[in-house]
């Protein structure tokens, strides 16, 4: 395409515009065939609803950005003839007269609307697109215009609107290139729908059932496997320390063909042995293995000392290294978020209590790789706890805050919807008149109506100024202490959770507000540290992913915007041959 600055024009009421355009009324005959509102069959009579004649409602229309191709209700062939409704022939411009006023879109199939919407049937001589893009443009006149009390239009102003009008070609032109990016933008919302829709599966599947990245064999089994008494299930990860690779290596040469199978199978052998967490002497190969912390070692030692105890009682004679190999393969079950495979009762026992996932070889091999139970939250793994907030986190109290001159300041609009981390802004601490004292990397919940259901929480980032932060009085501000803050975030995003919080909102309509000690007395499930983080890394990529889009998406409406600006004012031409 050739475009070219246009520079003879003439005043209009819409404003410039070419000299060889025309200013119409949506109306007039050359513009369209029709323009009506629609109604509604009476909700009461069962024989007009749950046909097969599509019926447009606003909800319908705020669901889509540009082509309508279904609707949530539809009416009968009665309804239709008793009412005497119109039906809309596709290829359409349909219009919102209420709620969302000057919506525009077209609709691909034959509809019926309601009394809230304006059907526009183009001209033959009107590009369809070019009369959808060119209300998006001049639709401010609804706005100057519309019945204030109300809040709604009347079909007389819809006719009155005034727009431009081209040349046919022009027209035809016009519209490709905004359609162009349309598609750009409808592209991007249907990424962004469906990453939404993956991540509304994902917090079901991982706050509720946990985290399942592969499964670890204690000694016993794996002898079993070398000893080929026992084949593993197929496409599922399996992961080995040097403990049971030293194993695989030791098999006899004469059973070769099992070695390579056995080297297949574990699918991080043997470029990635893991490393047991801790070096025991006479058990570990020191160069395959982790240095322990304190809190680690103590660990190692409690476990074992629990399994020698529960072998001991149950009369069950294994060797201290065999007990000493399976409880670090145990901890590295633990420290690696893995499922410890084990027909070892007294093990099972062991992992479990310190809250490593384990489950025997017939579990296994039945596809039941967790063990759950029955909790006043859920059912929710076996080694995970059921805590009140409080016992993980606190709701900071207010106070006096001295030293600063000018203090990093977050008001209600700068804690997202969706997204992790609020904005703020600096102001000089004269200027904030009342506040909740922050911190950084605490999480701020809403606590009035409509903030809360609408999702609005989210944490003070590591780059603010100084140590604290001012918020809004209407947040609840977290410090978390025995949780992992992006964990619990998501906790409080989810549904079966935060709804607790909405459920319990006291104070009139539309100024209710949950009370400090709801959230106190939340309950929720608390899994290992490492899964806790592992679970919120997932789930944050996906965050991510999402804002990425919108961000995309934000870029090219503005792209179209000023496209619009140029094309439907004719600032900018395009030859037409």
């Amino acid at each position: 395409m050739m475009f070219y600055k246009e520079t003879n024009f003439k005043e209009t009421p819409i404003g410039k515009i070419p000299k060889d355009w025309e200013v119409v009324k949506l109306g007039d005959e050359k513009v369209s065939e029709l323009v009506k509102s629609g109604s509604t069959p009476l909700k009461k009579i069962k024989e007009y609803w749950n046909g097969n004649i599509p019926f447009v409602t606003i909800g319908d229309m705020t669901k889509v950005e540009h082509y309508l191709y279904e609707t949530s209700e539809k009416i009968t062939t009665k309804a239709l003839k008793d009412t005497n409704l119109l039906l809309i022939p596709k290829n359409s411009i349909l219009l919102s007269m209420y709620g969302t006023i000057g919506k525009v879109l077209i609709n691909k199939i034959p509809v019926v609307v309601s009394q809230n919407i304006a059907a526009i049937i183009p001209a033959k001589d009107i590009n369809k697109e070019y009369l959808l893009f060119a209300l998006q443009k001049y639709s401010f006149q609804f706005r100057r215009t519309k019945i204030i009390t109300l809040k709604h239009l009347d079909i007389k102003i819809v006719k009155n609107c005034l727009l431009p009008l081209p040349h046919f070609p022009e027209q035809q032109k016009i519209a490709e290139i905004l359609s162009t990016v349309d598609e750009a933008i409808q592209k991007t919302n249907e990424i962004i729908a469906k990453t939404e829709r993956l991540k509304r599966g994902l917090m079901q599947e991982l706050l509720t059932k946990g985290l399942i990245l592969g499964f670890m064999f204690d000694t016993n089994i794996f002898d079993e496997i070398l000893n080929e008494k026992i084949e593993l299930p197929k496409n599922l990860k399996y992961y080995v320390t040097h403990i049971q690779y030293d194993e695989i290596l030791n098999i006899p040469l004469d059973k070769k063909e099992r070695r390579e199978k056995l080297l297949k199978i574990f699918n991080k052998v043997p470029k990635e042995v893991i490393a047991t967490e801790g070096a025991v002497v006479g058990v570990s190969r020191f160069d395959l293995s982790k240095v322990m912390s304190k809190e680690d070692a103590e660990l190692y030692d409690k476990m074992l000392e629990k399994l020698k105890d529960l072998d001991e009682k149950s009369g069950k004679k294994k060797t201290p290294e065999n007990q000493a190999r399976d409880i670090l393969i145990a901890l590295t079950c633990m420290k690696n978020c893995l499922t410890l495979v084990t027909n070892d009762n007294n093990l099972k026992k062991v992992a479990q209590e310190f809250q490593c996932s384990a489950i025997t070889f017939e579990q296994l091999l039945k596809g039941e790789y967790r063990e759950f139970k029955d909790t006043e939250i859920g059912r929710i793994p076996k080694e995970w706890e059921v805590v009140k907030l409080n016992e993980v986190a606190e709701i900071r109290s207010n106070r006096v805050v001295s030293g600063f001159d000018k203090v990093a300041f977050i008001p209600m609009e700068f804690i997202p919807d969706s997204g992790i981390f609020v904005k703020y802004e600096i102001r000089s601490k004269e200027k904030v008149k009342s506040f909740t004292y922050c911190e950084r990397g605490d999480l701020l919940l809403a606590k009035i109506t409509p903030c809360l259901e609408n999702g609005k929480q989210g944490i003070v980032p590591e780059d603010i100024p100084s140590d604290i932060a001012l918020a809004t009085t209407e947040v609840f501000p977290i410090h978390c202490k025995r949780i992992d803050k992006l964990f619990l975030f998501y906790v409080l995003k989810f549904p079966q959770f935060r709804n607790r919080i909405i459920a319990s909102m006291t104070g009139t309509t539309g100024r209710q507000r949950a009370s400090r000690r709801s959230v106190e007395n939340l309950k929720i499930p608390l899994p290992p540290t490492l899964e806790q983080q592992k679970i919120a890394e997932i789930l944050s990529t996906i965050d991510q992913k999402l804002e990425l889009e919108k961000k995309e998406k934000v870029k090219l409406e503005r792209i179209k915007q000023s496209l619009m600006d140029l094309l439907l004012t004719g600032k900018i031409r395009i030859k037409v041959n």
